[in-house]
């Protein structure tokens, strides 16, 4: 769908320009909106052919590259190109396997495949192939049914981490250890020279800028993107059974979530409005902040337990926000879902909140009110207010301590939080003691 974000219908309602049907091989460009075709039925299509629609249809990437000129669809063994103002096809190449990776920039397409080695590459203006050019590719030996030995390639998805036009990130196997690079396919080159890390390091990158990589000794480093520049390397604490990270950035800080195993996590889901494929179930695991420059911004991390990273949390907000739902069972067999919200000041690391509600969620909101100084956790039936005040934080007593969510160095802590001026004060209904 191609939505005018700046015009509007007779109702007000976004004006749709164009639409495209990927998912059927037989029809042409939809470019009437509200024109529907009826799917053609699988189990009348030959054998051969229901596996390539099955395969094609079961891909999470059919949008290929999009700029000012063009946007690039895949539909079942077709690539083209269409214009992004009105949906009128540009070109179109029908000699496509239906199963393929598609990246490039303003002139170049790039289409990749898992039975030939090497990447085709197209001409932007007129979809001409121009030849191929070579990736590193990770070999695959898969036996079919008759007794072969069938030479498959890794998808892009196995080994690319992000892509700036035709330049991508890999995160690539090599020995006993793993590399990352960015390479340009184009010119054949690596744009900076490749780092190694441990085997078992765990990676993850945010909004495009910053790639960051854990290994489980503690060792951390922040790299800049596409440029390559080192803004940290420095030593954490030491996670052996390190599972994976997240690192993502809100205004000018980046944060480092790292997960790592220890027991079972119990039954857990995450609050209404939640986007499922972000979700990572944090068992056991640390939160560190950084600046732009890549200096630890906290005298120590914080810990989480068995919480959800709130994914749809506005990146404006002041503090970190976790919330989940936990299964908890009764003694009398039955049991009920009750939700867990934690949160922590994003300039110290300190808990200016947590809270566990009797009712599974149907709804739950946030909203920051700049002028009001508040940040509104929002339910079906109650609302929690983080209010900013200039008063100062009082020094925590010994009930208020919390040794597994509360930043180490009690000394140096206490005396970073008496500094601050503006602190955020939760006005919490349930007499929380934080």
């Amino acid at each position: 769908y191609a939505i005018d974000t700046l015009g509007s219908s007779p109702d007000g309602a976004p004006r749709l320009l164009w639409v495209q049907d990927l998912s059927n091989p037989n029809v042409a460009a939809a470019n009437l909106p509200g024109l529907r075709q009826a799917p053609i039925p699988p189990a009348i299509l030959p054998p051969q052919l229901q596996i390539q629609l099955a395969n094609f249809q079961n891909q999470p990437n059919l949008l290929g590259p999009a700029d000012n000129n063009y946007v690039c669809l895949r539909r079942f063994q077709s690539v083209m190109a269409v214009d992004p103002r009105n949906g009128e096809t540009l070109w179109v190449r029908q000699d496509m396997p239906a199963v393929c990776d598609v990246f490039g920039d303003d002139r170049h397409l790039f289409v990749l495949t898992t039975d030939e080695e090497d990447a085709r590459l197209l001409r932007v203006g007129d979809g001409e192939l121009l030849g191929t050019r070579k990736l590193p590719r990770h070999v695959i030996q898969r036996r079919m049914p008759n007794g072969q030995m069938q030479t498959m390639y890794s998808t892009l998805q196995d080994t690319c981490l992000a892509a700036f036009g035709r330049k991508l990130l890999l995160w690539w196997p090599e020995g006993n250890q793993r590399e990352l690079t960015l390479i340009d396919p184009l010119e054949g080159r690596d744009e900076w020279p490749r780092r190694k890390f441990a085997a078992n390091a765990q990676t993850s990158v945010a909004d495009d800028e910053t790639v960051g990589v854990m290994e489980p000794d503690g060792r951390f480093v922040l790299i800049s993107l596409p440029d390559g520049r080192t803004l940290a390397d420095v030593k954490l604490d030491s996670e052996p059974d390190l599972l994976n990270i997240t690192l993502f950035k809100s205004g000018e800080q980046f944060f480092l979530l790292t997960n790592y195993q220890s027991g079972n996590i119990p039954p857990i889901q995450p609050m209404p409005n939640q986007r499922h494929h972000s979700i990572n179930p944090i068992n056991q695991g640390r939160l560190y902040a950084f600046d732009s420059q890549g200096k630890l911004l906290w005298p120590g991390p914080v810990k989480v337990e068995k919480q959800l990273l709130l994914s749809d949390q506005p990146a404006a907000l002041p503090v970190v926000i976790f919330a989940s739902q936990h299964y908890e069972r009764k003694p009398n067999g039955q049991g009920q879902w009750k939700p867990r919200v934690l949160c922590f000041d994003k300039r110290s690391g300190r808990r200016v909140y947590k809270g566990e509600f009797d009712n599974h969620m149907g709804i739950f909101n946030v909203a920051c009110d700049i002028e009001k100084k508040t940040v509104a956790l929002t339910m079906q039936k109650e609302t929690v207010t983080l209010t900013y005040t200039d008063n100062p934080i009082p020094p925590p007593s010994a009930a208020d301590a919390d040794p597994t969510e509360s930043p180490p160095g009690s000394k140096i802590a206490h005396a970073l939080w008496n500094s601050i001026r503006k602190t955020i004060v939760p006005i919490n209904p349930f007499g929380d003691e934080d």
